[in-house]
Protein backbone atom coordinates (compact mmCIF):
# COMPACT_ATOMS: atom_id res chain seq x y z
CA UNK A 1 0.00 0.00 0.00
CA UNK A 2 2.10 2.54 -1.45
CA UNK A 3 0.59 6.25 -0.58
CA UNK A 4 2.32 9.52 -0.97
CA UNK A 5 3.69 11.39 2.01
CA UNK A 6 0.97 14.01 0.62
CA UNK A 7 -2.21 12.00 1.22
CA UNK A 8 -0.73 9.88 4.67
CA UNK A 9 -0.56 13.31 6.52
CA UNK A 10 -3.65 14.51 4.73
CA UNK A 11 -5.38 11.08 6.28
CA UNK A 12 -3.76 11.88 9.29
CA UNK A 13 -5.44 14.97 9.99
CA UNK A 14 -8.57 13.81 9.20
CA UNK A 15 -8.30 10.86 11.71
CA UNK A 16 -7.10 13.61 14.19
CA UNK A 17 -9.91 15.32 13.79
CA UNK A 18 -12.73 13.08 12.90
CA UNK A 19 -11.43 10.12 13.48
CA UNK A 20 -11.52 7.28 16.26
CA UNK A 21 -9.08 4.59 16.95
CA UNK A 22 -10.77 2.01 19.30
CA UNK A 23 -10.63 -1.76 20.62
CA UNK A 24 -13.82 -3.01 20.32
CA UNK A 25 -15.54 -6.04 21.51
CA UNK A 26 -15.43 -8.29 18.33
CA UNK A 27 -18.12 -11.56 19.42
CA UNK A 28 -19.77 -13.03 22.25
CA UNK A 29 -16.70 -15.05 23.23
CA UNK A 30 -14.79 -11.54 24.31
CA UNK A 31 -12.64 -11.74 21.36
CA UNK A 32 -11.09 -7.85 20.39
CA UNK A 33 -10.39 -6.17 17.44
CA UNK A 34 -8.76 -2.90 16.72
CA UNK A 35 -10.87 -0.32 14.50
CA UNK A 36 -10.11 2.57 12.98
CA UNK A 37 -13.14 5.06 11.87
CA UNK A 38 -14.36 8.26 10.54
CA UNK A 39 -17.59 9.75 10.26
CA UNK A 40 -18.63 12.87 8.03
CA UNK A 41 -21.93 14.07 6.78
CA UNK A 42 -20.06 14.64 3.46
CA UNK A 43 -20.35 11.19 1.84
CA UNK A 44 -17.10 12.00 -0.24
CA UNK A 45 -14.85 12.04 2.91
CA UNK A 46 -15.61 8.27 3.47
CA UNK A 47 -15.45 7.07 0.30
CA UNK A 48 -12.09 8.62 -0.39
CA UNK A 49 -10.95 7.21 2.19
CA UNK A 50 -12.08 3.69 1.57
CA UNK A 51 -10.85 4.16 -2.36
CA UNK A 52 -7.22 4.77 -0.41
CA UNK A 53 -7.19 2.48 2.53
CA UNK A 54 -9.81 -0.34 1.47
CA UNK A 55 -12.20 -0.81 4.52
CA UNK A 56 -16.54 -0.27 4.18
CA UNK A 57 -18.51 2.95 4.14
CA UNK A 58 -21.79 2.75 6.35
CA UNK A 59 -24.34 4.76 6.31
CA UNK A 60 -25.60 6.40 10.04
CA UNK A 61 -28.74 7.36 10.16
CA UNK A 62 -29.83 7.76 14.14
CA UNK A 63 -33.79 8.27 15.00
CA UNK A 64 -32.70 10.29 17.90
CA UNK A 65 -31.40 13.26 16.12
CA UNK A 66 -32.92 16.41 15.02
CA UNK A 67 -35.01 15.72 12.33
CA UNK A 68 -33.42 18.53 9.81
CA UNK A 69 -29.96 16.33 11.02
CA UNK A 70 -28.06 15.31 7.68
CA UNK A 71 -26.87 11.66 7.45
CA UNK A 72 -23.72 10.96 8.50
CA UNK A 73 -21.42 8.48 6.70
CA UNK A 74 -18.86 6.08 8.34
CA UNK A 75 -15.54 4.66 6.92
CA UNK A 76 -14.46 1.98 9.06
CA UNK A 77 -10.93 -0.22 8.87
CA UNK A 78 -10.36 -2.85 11.10
CA UNK A 79 -8.19 -5.67 12.39
CA UNK A 80 -4.72 -5.97 10.35
CA UNK A 81 -6.36 -4.00 7.63
CA UNK A 82 -6.93 -1.01 10.34
CA UNK A 83 -3.14 -2.14 12.17
CA UNK A 84 -1.98 -1.35 8.38
CA UNK A 85 -3.58 1.46 8.06
CA UNK A 86 -2.41 3.47 11.28
CA UNK A 87 1.32 2.23 10.24
CA UNK A 88 1.19 4.19 7.48
CA UNK A 89 -0.29 6.87 9.30
CA UNK A 90 1.82 6.86 12.32
CA UNK A 91 4.61 9.33 11.78
CA UNK A 92 1.73 11.82 11.03
CA UNK A 93 -0.73 11.56 13.72
CA UNK A 94 -0.54 14.27 16.80
CA UNK A 95 -3.38 14.33 18.47
CA UNK A 96 -4.19 10.75 17.84
CA UNK A 97 -0.91 9.06 18.17
CA UNK A 98 -1.08 7.36 21.75
CA UNK A 99 -3.82 6.08 20.70
CA UNK A 100 -2.83 4.63 17.28
CA UNK A 101 0.97 3.70 19.23
CA UNK A 102 -2.00 1.39 21.60
CA UNK A 103 -3.82 0.09 18.94
CA UNK A 104 -0.78 -1.54 16.94
CA UNK A 105 0.85 -2.86 20.39
CA UNK A 106 -2.77 -4.73 20.75
CA UNK A 107 -2.83 -6.02 16.93
CA UNK A 108 0.72 -7.22 17.24
CA UNK A 109 -0.14 -9.63 20.01
CA UNK A 110 -2.66 -10.56 17.46
CA UNK A 111 -0.19 -12.05 14.79
CA UNK A 112 0.76 -15.30 17.29
CA UNK A 113 -0.24 -18.28 15.53
CA UNK A 114 -1.64 -20.24 18.14
CA UNK A 115 -5.85 -19.70 19.38
CA UNK A 116 -4.15 -20.15 23.32
CA UNK A 117 -3.75 -16.37 24.60
CA UNK A 118 -1.46 -16.40 27.23
CA UNK A 119 -1.73 -14.58 30.65
CA UNK A 120 0.11 -12.26 30.28
CA UNK A 121 -0.99 -11.13 26.73
CA UNK A 122 -4.59 -11.35 28.46
CA UNK A 123 -3.60 -9.03 30.99
CA UNK A 124 -1.41 -6.84 28.40
CA UNK A 125 -4.53 -6.71 26.37
CA UNK A 126 -6.56 -5.85 29.28
CA UNK A 127 -4.05 -2.82 30.17
CA UNK A 128 -4.38 -1.69 25.86
CA UNK A 129 -8.18 -1.74 26.42
CA UNK A 130 -7.70 0.57 29.67
CA UNK A 131 -5.59 3.22 28.09
CA UNK A 132 -7.41 3.49 25.18
CA UNK A 133 -10.65 4.08 26.78
CA UNK A 134 -8.96 6.43 29.15
CA UNK A 135 -7.76 8.31 25.80
CA UNK A 136 -10.86 8.07 24.29
CA UNK A 137 -13.17 9.17 27.52
CA UNK A 138 -15.29 12.26 26.60
CA UNK A 139 -15.11 14.78 29.76
CA UNK A 140 -16.11 18.14 30.80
Amino acid sequence: MMKSVAILAYTAGIVDGEGNICIAKQNKYNNSKIELRVTNTNEWLPQWLKMQFGGRVYLMKDSSRKPNAKDGFRWRVTARQAGKVLELLLPYLQIKKPQAEIALSFQKRRKSPSNKISETTKALDERDKLLMSQYNHRGK
